[in-house]
């Protein structure tokens, strides 16, 4: 199956994920795997087929799908979907109930994280996936800080799907960490800031109409409802809070027209949301009957945080319904249900110590191994410069992105007579020394390889030719500079430069007119930069 294939089978299972049935997805991604024998795409149609998967009651196969797929991932040398990968078998093995192996992935999807930078999507979506696998743990802190940093630094070209969820959980960890009562009132402002970006996104048409209906009027009667919890809050009983509170039902009621074809997850967290609000309007019957709908399915999810926060609902709604031993049986439900969490973690988090302190030493061996195997494959012993094979990597990368940057290529003049005249100790003493000269102009929007013998490319994402002329410029002078004499009596070396600039999406061709500006550098005499607009000009 061709690649472009699979990649539309997988955004078809980040819309199914939204579905109450996501059948279909999943025999798509099956028929898939069966023809499919690309690593990276094997590794992707299982994470696909994790995903879709989410909102179903047992997570036990998504888990396992999940941490297939890393493994598939990580053979495929692709570490950012590894990443994302890694953080969702994080959280679903969470579900599943096995922490200790949760944890441990969870600390590899952190570690993953943080030697990244947000570039892309899949970074993006892991981040997202550790605020969700935080959250169920109650560590609203760190929930809060992942979701914000895959909600920020969520890329324009994300599709409409992954956007809704990405902002649904943020908004998630908002609502749960304030009804924790753990929030410090010096961050609760830029919490609720947080929670009004998010209801307005969520309700914009930005979002599928769907996801809109559910989540859009669900995250605005969350907002509403802590508004009625919070400090200083109106009388529900006022006339004032009456209207509120029965506009925000006639909003929720577009919810329930989507209900066939939301995930159960989500329908029962809109059911909850909307029972909410019937009790505050005194219509506990109605909202018993979301509730007993809703729990069932909350519980099948392993949604703690709202399993307690329905039954609890319930008892109410029992008891101003004259049900007082149905109260008292959901009161008793609660309380038994948080001692036996409060019991299960802590016997958790000991087994998970151990455990910790078994696995470490081993895996901080295998890390360092791990580490100098990735640094020789990446780094030029010689230059302490990014190798040719990683530059191949950047340009694919650089060919999936938007806009346009620069290239330069360096290459040292009639280097074959230094090292015929002087000997190839002092050549590669030339070539350390205008390493260093090269590797003092790298940062993290500039990138610099050893593309061949004595020639160096110059990466500069968005840079214009411009930026890349004085560049190459200013390598030439310093190379021109040294005082070669102390490297070698009667060595002087120069350098010529060739500077190009285009769209990302065509950069091996701009790496070519980049080569033909040098070519012309060396035919007119050395130690000179030309730019390709400078050939056109004199054509």
């Amino acid at each position: 199956m061709e690649s472009a294939e699979v990649t539309e089978i997988i955004a078809a299972s980040r819309r199914a994920a939204f579905l109450s049935d996501p059948s279909d997805a999943l025999a798509a991604i099956d028929n898939a795997l069966i023809t499919t024998t690309q690593l990276n795409d094997r590794g992707k149609l299982y994470l696909a087929r994790a995903l879709a998967q989410q909102g179903v009651s047992n997570s036990t196969q998504a888990a396992a799908d999940a941490r297939e797929s890393v493994r598939y991932l990580l053979d495929a040398g692709d570490r950012r979907a590894a990443t994302f990968a890694t953080a969702c078998a994080a959280g679903m093995t969470q579900r599943e109930g096995d922490t200790a192996r949760s944890l441990d992935l969870a600390v590899d999807a952190l570690v993953l994280l943080r030697e990244e930078q947000f570039l892309d999507e899949s970074l993006v979506r892991a981040a997202n996936a550790m605020a969700v696998m935080f959250a169920q743990i109650s560590a609203f802190d760190l929930a809060i800080e992942s979701s914000r940093q895959a909600f920020t630094g969520a890329p324009t070209s994300l599709d409409a799907s992954t956007r809704a969820a990405i902002t649904y959980t943020l908004g998630y960890c908002t609502v749960e960490a304030i009804r924790s009562g753990t929030v410090a009132d010096d961050a609760r402002g830029a919490i609720e800031e947080d929670l009004d970006t998010i209801v307005q996104v969520l309700n914009s048409t930005r979002v599928h109409q769907r996801e809109r209906a559910v989540l859009g009027t669900g995250m605005a009667a969350e907002q509403i409802l802590l508004a009625f919890d919070g400090p200083g809050a109106m009388d529900e009983s006022s006339v004032e809070a009456v209207e509120i509170l029965e506009e925000v039902l006639d909003l929720l009621e577009q919810g329930t027209e989507e209900y066939d074809r939301s995930a159960p997850r989500l329908r029962a967290w809109h059911q909850l949301v909307s029972a909410s609000v019937l009790l505050r309007l005194r219509e506990p019957r109605r909202a018993k009957i979301l509730l007993d709908d809703a729990i069932p399915a909350l519980i099948a999810v392993s949604d703690e945080h709202r399993i307690v926060r329905a039954l609890h609902e319930r008892s109410e709604a029992r008891a101003l319904s004259g049900d007082l031993v149905g109260a008292l049986e959901d009161a008793r439900q609660v309380a038994r249900l948080c001692r036996e969490w409060q019991q299960h973690q802590g016997e958790r988090l000991g087994a998970q110590v151990a455990h910790r302190a078994d696995l470490e030493w081993g895996r901080l061996q295998l890390r360092r191994r791990t580490d100098e195997l990735a640094k020789q494959a990446s780094e030029d012993s010689l230059t302490g410069l990014a190798t040719r094979r990683w530059l191949e990597k950047e340009l694919d990368a650089l060919g999936r992105r938007d806009g346009r940057g620069t290239v330069v290529i360096l290459d040292l003049d009639n280097f074959k007579q230094i090292n015929d005249d002087f000997g190839h100790q002092i050549g590669d003493d030339v070539l350390v020394e205008v390493g260093n000269v090269l590797r003092s102009v790298s940062s993290g929007s500039i990138s610099v390889a050893r593309f061949g013998g004595e020639e160096f490319v110059v990466l500069l994402p968005s840079a214009e030719l411009i930026v890349g002329e004085d560049l190459a410029q200013w390598v030439r002078h310093v190379v021109g500079s040294i005082e070669w004499q102390e490297v070698a009596e009667g060595l002087s070396v120069t350098i010529s430069g060739g500077v190009a600039e285009g769209p990302l999406q065509e950069v091996r061709e701009v790496l070519r007119l980049a080569d033909m500006a040098l070519y012309e550098a060396k035919r007119a005499g050395r130690d000179r930069i030309v730019t390709s607009t400078d050939i056109a000009e004199a054509a």
